[in-house]
């Protein structure tokens, strides 16, 4: 019967999408050294545009593959990046993306409907008239499965998707970065950016002052602290800072 049921929820993708929708709300609720995080955004609408560096999680249905005509992730990540609504990004030093591995979407939906399926025989085991024994396997296959689920997802979503740039006048290239370990996905990607100082939570003045120099970032004689703040949010060839207090503490 489980078996029967699971083959019917992979017929009913909506219903799967639905479960991992919220299993990725609760998970993103620890948002490791972002400011926030933004889970499953349809469009660029759905992503405000602000200074704080912050994580977009995107859905199930923009996986990342190597090859560039398959690769969902990117061209969903490239459209949130440019634009929200129909107005331009501004802050696009603000956001870095998080995109389900394409390979392993498979293995993660397969689990899914499997605990789905138990899930839905429990629901009705009066109905079903399963007697005390079942209703335990029942239990415990549920059980197994909920914890698979909970295992696959972070396998699932291992690529970082980070806007690079080298200079004022080269274009944004892509960097991607591959994830591992089994922390929320938050908290593993923040680690990762901050390995690689794509993430900046604590900036030395004396960084602050090679990059006022070197851009340079001056209006003449002197620069006002917001007007910095909206360059490190707003240009990718500067450093990627969590929120103005790092700017402002560095100062």
């Amino acid at each position: 019967m489980a078996e029967d049921r699971a083959g019917l929820f992979k017929r009913e993708p909506d219903k799967v999408y639905h479960e991992l929708e919220r299993r990725i709300r609760e998970d993103v609720r620890r948002i490791g050294d972002f400011s926030r995080v933004h889970p499953l955004p349809r469009t660029g609408q759905d992503v405000p545009d602000d200074l704080d560096a912050r994580l977009v999680v995107l859905g199930s249905d923009y996986p990342f593959a190597r090859e560039p005509v398959q690769n969902a992730a990117l061209v969903q990540a490239k459209q949130i990046l440019e634009s929200r609504g129909n107005s331009p990004r501004l802050y696009r030093n603000a956001l870095v993306f998080l995109a389900p591995d394409k390979a392993r979407m498979q293995d993660l939906e397969d689990v899914t409907c499997k605990y789905l399926a138990w899930k839905s025989i429990l629901a009705e085991k009066v109905a079903l008239n399963i007697d005390p024994q079942q209703v335990t396997q029942a239990e415990n296959q549920e059980r197994n499965a909920d914890l698979a689920v909970t295992s696959q997802l972070p396998e699932t979503y291992q690529w970082l998707l980070v806007p690079t740039q080298k200079s004022a006048q080269s274009e944004v290239t892509w960097d991607y970065l591959r994830l591992s370990g089994k922390e929320p996905l938050a908290d593993r990607a923040s680690k990762k950016l901050k390995s690689e100082e794509q993430l900046i939570t604590r900036f030395a003045a004396s960084r602050l002052r090679m990059e006022l120099d070197r851009v340079p970032l001056w209006r003449g004689d002197h620069v006002t602290i917001r007007q910095l703040a909206e360059d490190f949010a707003r240009y990718p060839y500067l450093p990627r800072l969590k929120n103005s207090p790092v700017l402002t503490n560095a100062i």
